[in-house]
């Protein structure tokens, strides 16, 4: 009966070691949902400052465009000018990380129709800038052809 009973209380309880091994695994599998959520709020965030500088992006070509239907003297005078830079601070916009430029440069092709003095055709470069870890820019092009 001695050796049923040492058998018994061998087999009762876990060993140092397995329950060691357990919080291992479970310390790994934790970890590894940590640096996944970790990641994925990292992707979210430069996402979002994407979207936003393209929204960004987006409202300073609308005023290029509303500017060339309703004030076309002032947008063609503009036309090989000194670059437009606006920042998202500025009072109207509410993109305050975001800074934009606009360029308008004269296009001389083709060569019948845009190479005439003063410009006939156009483009506007509209770049936004953000700073993440290093400076971010995204950039957008549209033409322009006086009537």
């Amino acid at each position: 009966m001695d050796k049923l009973d040492k058998l018994h209380h061998k087999n009762f309880g876990q060993s140092i070691i397995e329950v060691i091994v357990g919080v291992g695994i479970i310390v790994l599998v934790l970890g590894g949902v940590v640096v996944l959520m970790v990641r994925t709020m990292g992707a979210k965030s430069k996402s979002f400052d994407r979207i936003k500088a393209t929204e960004f992006a987006q409202v300073l070509m609308e005023e290029k465009v509303s500017e060339a239907k309703n004030q076309q003297e002032t947008f063609w005078s503009k036309v090989g000018g000194a670059a437009e830079t606006k920042t998202g601070s500025d009072p109207g916009y509410g993109y305050p990380d975001f800074t934009g430029a606009i360029t308008t440069t004269k296009v001389s092709a083709p060569v019948d129709f845009c190479a005439s003095d003063p410009p006939k055709c156009a483009k506007v470069v509209v770049s936004v800038t953000w700073l993440e870890k290093v400076d971010q820019t995204i950039t957008f092009e549209r033409f322009f052809a006086k009537n």
